[in-house]
């Protein structure tokens, strides 16, 4: 096998950094919402590299969330995965998400993909810059699309949101950050 190929990302690709760190340093909790073996091996491996990611101001908010919104996805995929273990999971935008090695069925081929890469330009903010407010609009995009359901943070109670429930009337006045789970193309029988 080669030495893995060093890359240097910026832009909106570093914002990956950001996430990694936070699912390794979730996953190293004792109450830990997700658990992520192969962010913690690489923030490990990234090492000096790493330690401009670690200063990113992030409140304990948006860790929370992160982490929360990690759990929820992966809570999707292995749905799925146990009602069609012979499927396939396309996860699009992935950056450095490992939730293959998290939700892994054992169908798949067992060889994993690393990378070094060499961290410079941080600092960037990611904005996002299209959203919905309702899972339905995208039903009326093409024929097979169904919305199967949504989720949002004070969906469900969860201890660790307790300190943030003051936010929980302006999420479920404006629903922002929610998950919509939709079905594409005809259910499988």
């Amino acid at each position: 096998m080669s030495e893995p190929e060093s890359q240097t990302l910026n832009g909106v690709s570093e914002t990956s950094f950001t996430t990694l760190h936070v699912r390794a340093m979730e996953s190293q909790r004792p109450d830990a919402l997700i658990k992520d073996e192969k962010a913690v091996e690489l923030v490990t491996r990234l090492g000096d590299n790493f330690d401009r990611v670690r200063r990113i101001p992030m409140s304990d908010a948006n860790r929370l969330v992160i982490s929360l919104r990690n759990r929820e996805i992966d809570r999707y995929a292995r749905d799925f995965l146990a009602r069609q273990p012979d499927a396939v999971v396309v996860h699009i935008g992935c950056g450095l998400d490992s939730r293959f090695d998290r939700v892994d069925n054992c169908y798949s081929p067992s060889h994993r993909m690393v990378h070094n890469f060499q961290v410079t330009t941080l600092g960037h903010t990611a904005r996002a810059h299209w959203g919905i407010w309702h899972g339905q609009e995208i039903e009326r995009w093409g024929n097979g699309i169904r919305l199967l359901g949504e989720w949002g943070f004070f969906d469900e109670p969860e201890p660790r949101l307790h300190s943030f429930r003051w936010m929980a009337p302006i999420f479920r006045l404006l629903k922002p950050f929610r998950v919509f789970h939709f079905q594409l193309g005809k259910a499988a029988r």
